[in-house]
């Protein structure tokens, strides 16, 4: 059923170009099979989601947890020739808590093997409720630390460092965490530093 859904988004990129040249249609041919052979591979029962973005023309990966929401977009080059790529790029975390004695977040920390790495928060946005937190690749320690997490096996411990103390990250979120990291590396995706605005897509309904 998810393999059709993808085609179907697929086709439509040549509709919505409102161009039926020739180079339009093959390319939507083209991500349509790259997108049947991906989804072919991609296990359906797993908590990671997998949703065509025909605006931006990718596949959003994201998975949301007690804690965490984490995303990243998969993309596709060199659609005409005779090797076309799959590429992953913005691999963003958010956090939010509903705490409203929380006024600071200083950053979440990650203790992998006894070592400790502190990632501070690029985006943090205070609401009514709640208080909601980005992480990006905007720093060295972000990009050293996922990159760690995509190629670990054993058992992370992950918290926030608050201005009420340690709040504990779930292991369910640190495990998807880790989940996500390496399908990130696996479609292609590389944790170095880059600045990008960070804008808080996933509270948008």
């Amino acid at each position: 059923m998810k393999k059709i859904v993808y085609i179907i988004a697929a086709l439509a990129i040549a509709a919505c170009t409102g161009n039926d040249s020739n180079t339009y249609q093959k390319e939507a041919e083209k991500l349509s099979e790259l997108l049947e052979n991906y989804m072919a591979n991609y296990d359906d029962s797993s908590d990671i989601k997998a949703e065509y973005n025909k605006e931006d023309g990718c596949i959003d990966m994201s998975w949301k947890g007690k804690m965490l929401n984490v995303s990243y977009e998969l993309r596709f080059k060199d659609l005409l020739t005779d090797n076309p790529q799959s590429y992953a790029e913005d691999f963003t975390i958010y956090a939010v808590l509903f705490d409203t004695t929380i006024n600071v977040v200083r950053d979440l920390e990650f203790s992998i093997h006894g070592v400790s790495f502190k990632v501070k928060p690029s985006m943090m946005e205070h609401y009514d409720k709640f208080i909601a937190l980005g992480f990006t690749s905007s720093d060295e320690l972000f990009t050293k630390t996922l990159e760690l997490l995509s190629h670990q096996s054993g058992v992370v411990d992950a918290w926030l460092n608050t201005n009420r103390g340690k709040i504990e990250i779930p292991f369910y979120d640190v495990t998807n965490i880790q989940a996500m990291a390496i399908n990130y590396r696996l479609d292609g995706g590389k944790f170095e530093r880059e600045k990008k605005e960070l804008t808080l897509k996933v509270f948008e309904k």
